[in-house]
C-alpha cells in the first residue's frame, strides 16, 4: 500500500512540475540577447534568400526592433535563461512589397511572437517554439563597413531633402582597410580619408578625377551634392544589406544597399 502512494504522489509531482523542452532548445547555451544585432538565416527549416536581409537587433532596454525583409519593425521583449517572450503587438512601416516578399515576412513576425526558448551561441542565434520545434535561424551581423562595398539608393540635397540617384546612373562607396573611402560619383571617381570609432563615422574632403559627363541629365549636378552628403556624415547604422550614414544632428545623408558580392 504504502509503495502504491508514494508512486501515485511521484506521479502527481511529475504532472505538476515545469515541463522540459524537448529539441534543440533544451541544450543550446542561451548568453544575453541584449546589445545582439542578428540577420535571418532560415524560417522553419528552409533557408532564405540574402536580400533583402531579415534583420533582428536586441536592445538593452526591453526593446528589439529590425527589418522584416519588407518593413522595420519594432516591440518589447523579454529574456532570461533561455525563455524569451515576445508582446503580441508589432509596430511598424507599411510598405508594399511583392507577394512572396510579404509573405515571408509575414511568417518571420508570426515566427517571432510564437517563440518561447532560445538559444545564443554568439556565432548563432535560434528561436523555438514551447515544443522545442525550431523557428528561425539568426548570424550575427555585420557591424563595420570596413572592406565592404555598396551602391547609393539616395542622398541628402542639402536642402532638407533626400532624393533617389538618377536612373541610369550608379554611385559606388567602398570603405577600405587602409581609411579610404572611395568609388564613383557617377561620372569620376573619388577618394577620401575617414575615421571610425563605434558607429561614428567622419569624412574628409573628397578629391576626384576630371571628367565631364552629360548624360544622363543632371549627373555633374548629382556628383556634387553627393559628395557634399557623404562628407557631411557623423554616423552610420548597417540593418543587414542596408546602410545608412547619418548627419550629426540625425538627418539622413546617404542611403545605401550592399553591393552584389559585398566586395
Amino acid at each position: 500500500m504504502l509503495a502504491a502512494m508514494l508512486a501515485l504522489a511521484s506521479a502527481l509531482m511529475a504532472g505538476c512540475a515545469t515541463p522540459r523542452f524537448a529539441g534543440p532548445a533544451a541544450v543550446t547555451e542561451a548568453a544575453p540577447l541584449a546589445g545582439t544585432r542578428w540577420v535571418l538565416q532560415s524560417l522553419g527549416g528552409d533557408a532564405v534568400p540574402g536580400a533583402p536581409s531579415v534583420t533582428l537587433d536586441f536592445g538593452p532596454d526591453g526593446r528589439f526592433g529590425g527589418n522584416d525583409g519588407c518593413n522595420a519593425y519594432q516591440g518589447a521583449y523579454t529574456a532570461e535563461a533561455g525563455a524569451i517572450r515576445i508582446g503580441a503587438s508589432l509596430a511598424g512601416t507599411l510598405m508594399a512589397c511583392p507577394q512572396a516578399t510579404e509573405a515571408r515576412a509575414r511568417a518571420y513576425r508570426e515566427a517571432l511572437q510564437r517563440a518561447a526558448r532560445y538559444g545564443n551561441e554568439g556565432v548563432r542565434l535560434a528561436l523555438y517554439e514551447r515544443t522545442g520545434r525550431a523557428l528561425a535561424q539568426f548570424t550575427p551581423a555585420m557591424r563595420s563597413p570596413v572592406d565592404t562595398a555598396w551602391e547609393v539608393i539616395a542622398y541628402n540635397n542639402g536642402r532638407q531633402g533626400v532624393i533617389s540617384v538618377i536612373t541610369g546612373s550608379r554611385i559606388t562607396v567602398r570603405f577600405g582597410e587602409d581609411g579610404q573611402v572611395t568609388g564613383s560619383a557617377g561620372c569620376n571617381s573619388y577618394f577620401a580619408v575617414y575615421k571610425l570609432e563605434g558607429e561614428a563615422l567622419s569624412v574628409g574632403p573628397s578629391s576626384a578625377t576630371r571628367r565631364f559627363c552629360d548624360e544622363p541629365q543632371g549627373l555633374m549636378q548629382q556628383e556634387a551634392l553627393f559628395l557634399a552628403a557623404l562628407q557631411s556624415a557623423a554616423t552610420f547604422r548597417i540593418d543587414g544589406d542596408r546602410l545608412e550614414l547619418r548627419t550629426a544632428d540625425g538627418a539622413l545623408a546617404v542611403s545605401l544597399t550592399r553591393s552584389p558580392g559585398g566586395q
